[in-house]
């Protein structure tokens, strides 16, 4: 320690010693007072102000107006139209493209109704045993099912108990 109750380190660069300051529970009470009253009376001194660099009237208008008029957000598309947007770009890197309606060169047969029944119809007619013109809602002799239609009560079952014993699950 040095004289005045420093400690001295050795310094790195200039390899001379150097007095390091004594640490807040090293000092004596009047010396923490001491200490105390100096950091306080520094930080409260009145402070020298910067000096101000006058700025471009052109810049600071122009910084005035950015600060007025921010830009307008970025409007980013939806999760659908960006799908469409890579899915279309997808095509374009496969070359793959869908005609469009109007523009498809090759000019295709008109499609030509049969006035026949396909198979599908005619498996149809014969399992419900429908005449065509039946079918086709010519003939008005259709058979009309009969629907026995029970009213409803309050409290009673919709099926009878011969129904229930045949009804699933």
């Amino acid at each position: 320690m040095g004289p005045s109750g420093e400690r001295w380190t050795e310094h790195s660069q200039h390899s001379q010693m150097m007095p390091k300051k004594k640490l807040a529970y090293e000092l004596t009470p009047e010396e923490l007072t001491e200490e105390v009253d100096r950091e306080v009376k520094e930080h409260f001194k009145p402070k020298i102000p910067e000096e101000r660099v006058p700025v471009d009237p052109q810049i600071a208008a122009k910084v005035y107006k950015c600060m007025n008029n921010p830009p307008a957000p970025i409007q980013l598309p939806s999760d659908f139209d960006r799908t469409l947007i890579k899915a279309q770009q997808r095509n374009k890197k496969c070359e793959k493209t869908v005609p469009q309606l109007g523009t498809v060169q090759k000019e295709l047969k008109p499609l030509v109704v049969t006035k026949e029944p396909d198979q599908l119809a005619a498996l149809f007619l014969r399992e419900t045993g429908f005449m065509l013109e039946q079918a086709q809602g010519k003939n008005d002799d259709l058979p009309i099912a009969k629907v026995v239609a029970v009213p409803y009560k309050l409290g009673q079952p919709f099926v009878t108990e011969e129904e229930e014993m045949n009804l699933g699950t």
